[in-house]
């Protein structure tokens, strides 16, 4: 009987604590949803819609991720190539037989227009160029396959590219932004197709801009964006946009020593960018100028290794013409700088009136023009100082990767610190 009586005691202390608890929940309604400070079930959609709203606060909360997201994935694609790298050719290739192989690769890309035009980078269909005929494909997010494209016009030295879906009608297309306008911390989306799984996104910031850096195909990538928006190899090619799903830049390398994201990628600004698709697209080629020096910062120069005659500026400031290997030439030979009679050890320390601070600033001004404009530099040469014409030629097609052969390379993409590098 006593055992019973504990079993009702228990039983009844149970019953009164449920009723308490229910007593307050009817007091003080639905749990507050932490989103919005109001009442209602925390999975509840708000106003009928599919997804609960983003955060929006008085400080102006964190917009949603998948919102850009949704603007930027129907127009990035995935591309795939395949073909053979034929062996050796010429006259008496017989002599000498080489095995041919087939090869594969893939990337991403950016559709541009409801007609199929879609920019990517150059190496991810250079093999195609390069190594033997082949095949492109392009598969975009909604699964649609198209196998009739082809190749508009690369550019190695900004490595970019543009291909064109033959017969394509109303595709979706990317809006693009301004890269000018961004600030180091400002959110950043990259979308793309990173190891064989498509239309992947990922989230990071800004993390550095104007970033300079060398690779081994090519010499002109300058002035990057870099973001830790984990970036891999397939990734190329692909989409950095902004938290409202604008375009701001194009994947195309990272930093690493193992060949995965480690949190350093770098994307093609889309205002440099555009200007190399208008000329892809309209020309098959770019058009640019250049002078045919090489050069560093003075301030880097050891003086040790330069002749007893040379003179250097005290105030460190402009580029020399100088041999950074040891090898080459200086001044290549027949180009406007050799024209100009420019010389081994000048420091060019003004151009058009524009102070040189770095040897950087020798590539963007003269990249600000166009060929056949005339430029007047100041000349430093052994203490004395002196002004010289020069006139923009066309810069030759193989310029970079021919120059790199020889130990000639512009000193702003050369940086003894970096790591390895993978072209995703």
């Amino acid at each position: 009987m006593t055992e019973f009586r504990k079993v009702v005691g228990y039983m009844a202390v149970f019953i009164a604590g449920f009723a308490a608890c229910a007593g307050v929940l009817r007091l003080t309604g639905k749990p507050t949803d932490p989103r919005s400070g109001t009442r209602g079930g925390l999975l509840r959609p708000v106003s009928g819609a599919k997804n609960p709203a983003p955060l929006a606060g008085p400080g102006g909360g964190l917009p949603s991720v998948a919102d850009a997201a949704a603007r930027v994935e129907p127009a990035v694609v995935n591309i795939e190539i395949t073909g053979v790298r034929k062996g050796r050719s010429g006259p008496f290739a017989f002599l000498r037989p080489g095995r041919s192989e087939p090869f594969e690769g893939s990337g991403s890309g950016i559709l541009l227009s409801a007609d199929g035009y879609v920019v990517t980078n150059n190496h991810v269909v250079a093999p195609i160029a390069e190594r033997g005929e082949g095949a492109i494909s392009v598969k975009l997010d909604s699964g649609r396959e198209f196998t009739n494209v082809s190749v508009v016009g690369r550019d190695p030295a900004t490595d970019l590219a543009v291909l064109k879906i033959h017969g394509a009608r109303h595709l979706p297309t990317a809006e693009l932004g301004d890269s000018e306008s961004l600030r180091v911390g400002d959110w950043a989306i990259a979308v793309g197709n990173p190891l064989g799984f498509n239309s992947t996104v990922t989230l990071g910031i800004i993390s550095a801009l104007n970033r300079s850096y060398s690779r081994s195909d090519t010499s002109a990538l300058d002035r990057v964006i870099q973001t830790d928006a984990a970036i891999n190899p397939g990734n190329s090619g692909g989409a950095l946009a902004d938290i409202e799903g604008n375009i701001i830049g194009i994947n195309t390398a990272i930093a690493s020593q193992n060949g995965g994201s480690v949190g350093i990628g770098f994307a093609i600004p889309i205002n440099a960018a555009r200007r190399v698709i208008e000329q892809l697209i309209q020309k098959g080629k770019v058009v640019r100028p250049y002078l045919g020096v090489a050069y560093v910062r003075v301030d880097n120069v050891e003086k040790e290794a330069l002749p007893d005659e040379v003179t250097l500026p005290e105030d460190g400031r402009g580029a020399m013409v100088f041999r950074q290997r040891g090898e080459g030439a200086a001044v290549l030979r027949n180009s406007p700088a050799d024209r100009a009679g420019l010389r081994e050890y000048d420091v060019i320390r003004a151009i058009d009136g524009r102070m040189v601070e770095d040897a950087r600033t020798v590539r963007a001004t003269v990249l600000e023009h166009e060929v056949g404009d005339r430029l007047t530099l100041r000349i430093w040469r052994n203490g004395q100082e002196f002004d010289t014409l020069v006139t923009l030629d066309t810069m030759p097609d193989d310029y970079f990767r021919r120059n790199q052969r020889r130990g000639f390379s512009p000193e702003e993409f050369l940086d003894p610190e970096r790591g390895g590098e993978v072209t995703p």
